[in-house]
């Protein structure tokens, strides 16, 4: 596991993304539906997942519906995760 965090060094969005789901165990499509609201603290709600057509949905079944606590790694993912999304949107109103 080392050895391919390793590689993905140059790309801290893909580092961040394989370290999250292999410290929380969520299936893909459940961390692709995620935002900043989905956490309080240092639970993770997990509610809705992202289907086959990129729309968000309920997740599979009711038993699915949870709520995970958070290490303290994922919740520095979370953090460098929010600061890339808030300078990105700082690019992005250049441009407006």
């Amino acid at each position: 596991m080392i050895f391919l965090l390793n590689q993905l060094d140059h790309n801290i969005r893909y580092r961040n993304l394989i370290e999250f789901l292999i410290n929380t165990g969520l299936r893909i499509s459940e961390c692709l539906a995620l935002t900043f609201d989905d956490v309080e603290g240092d639970i993770l709600i997990i509610n809705k997942s992202l289907n086959r057509n990129r729309k968000i949905d309920s997740t599979k079944n009711d038993s699915s519906h949870r709520r995970i606590s958070l290490n303290k790694n994922v919740l520095e993912i979370i953090e460098s995760q929010r600061t890339i999304s808030n300078n990105f949107s700082l690019a992005l109103s250049d441009f407006s």
